[in-house]
């Protein structure tokens, strides 16, 4: 490990292929246990993530957990995928099979390399320089739980149904991105170099014209629905999933702001200290990005739907501007 404060971490790999299994066991069976142990003391933080390499599975880490919890979460995700019928585990969805992360998370001393166990136990180290560095990671840790907690509330109401995670996901988006302190007139171009970024898992030329012309659409539709002052944060937004979101991030960023200001902030992947305005705006971006595309991970989208997504958000940007002119 790189530092000690993070001895402990666990990783639970979880494989069964297919956004809807992976939901059921994350809904209905796998994080009620996780969150009885949490709120008992057993596991001290904990969230989860979508991945494909080594094949279609969840990551589950848990920090610091008794033996006890971990043997009793393991059990009951092995429990339960090893009672799914073999052609279940193996059918892969249409929806899921482009869905290769651009991001290694690394696992400490392991390779991506199984047995075909149903649940695989592995150490795990965060991811430091993505995050600000190591005193900068607690706050981030602490918003991957309350992302995954804020995932499962929305697959709770839309299981089976992505598209119907667009407005929470979409909204989401915006907010991160604003509460990290990318300005309203900035977003926009934000969001287009995110749509940039995940452009190249879309297949065909032609694909990415119809996902451009679907996004304008989209956001045309959701311009009369979504009050941008509330995602913006002149207004408090109306929906309590998004307003307890909105909080969280300007929780985790006002305390970002305080490390820069005693020196201890680094710019993500070049390890310097946020010193300038510049090198702050530059860190609050880049974490802002991770976090986004953690929370649209968690929520099942896939790296082309992502791409959709930050259209649509950039669409729904421009036009909230076009009005306020």
């Amino acid at each position: 490990m790189t530092n000690v404060r993070y001895d402990g971490w666990k990783a639970l790999h979880l494989f069964c292929r297919g956004t809807k299994l992976q939901e059921h066991v994350l809904v209905e069976k796998l994080l009620l246990i996780v969150m009885r142990m949490h709120e008992k003391g057993e596991v001290l933080s904990w969230f989860y993530t979508r991945y494909s390499g080594g094949g279609a599975h969840l990551r589950l880490r848990l920090f610091r957990p008794t033996e006890t919890a971990m043997r009793r979460i393991r059990s009951a995700g092995e429990r339960f995928l090893k009672s799914m019928p073999i052609m279940v585990q193996e059918h892969e969805d249409d929806e899921w099979k482009d869905n290769v992360t651009p991001f290694s998370v690394r696992e400490a001393s392991a390779a991506l390399e199984y047995d075909l166990a149903p649940v695989v136990e592995l150490e795990y180290e965060p991811e430091f320089a993505r995050y600000g560095g190591v005193t900068a990671m607690p706050i981030s840790e602490k918003l991957f739980q309350r992302s995954s907690e804020t995932a499962a509330i929305i697959i709770s109401r839309s299981l089976n149904s992505r598209s119907r995670r667009m407005v929470p996901a979409v909204s989401m988006m915006v907010i991160t991105a604003a509460r990290f302190g990318v300005t309203r007139d900035e977003l926009s171009s934000f969001f287009a170099a995110y749509a940039d970024y995940w452009s190249v898992f879309l297949n065909t030329k032609e694909g990415k014209m119809q996902y451009d012309l679907q996004a304008m659409e989209e956001a045309r539709t959701l311009a009369g629905r979504i009050s941008m002052s509330s995602l913006v944060g002149s207004e408090v937004p109306q929906d309590e999933v998004l307003e307890a979101w909105s909080m969280m991030v300007g929780d985790a960023h006002a305390r970002l702001e305080d490390l820069a200001m005693m020196g201890k902030l680094l710019v993500p992947y070049t390890g310097q200290p946020a010193k300038t305005a510049e090198d702050q705006l530059e860190a609050m971006r880049s974490i802002a990005w991770s976090h986004i595309h953690m929370m649209n991970n968690r929520l099942g989208m896939t790296p082309a739907y992502e791409y959709y997504l930050a259209r649509v958000a950039q669409r729904l940007c421009e036009l909230s501007i076009a009005v306020v002119e």
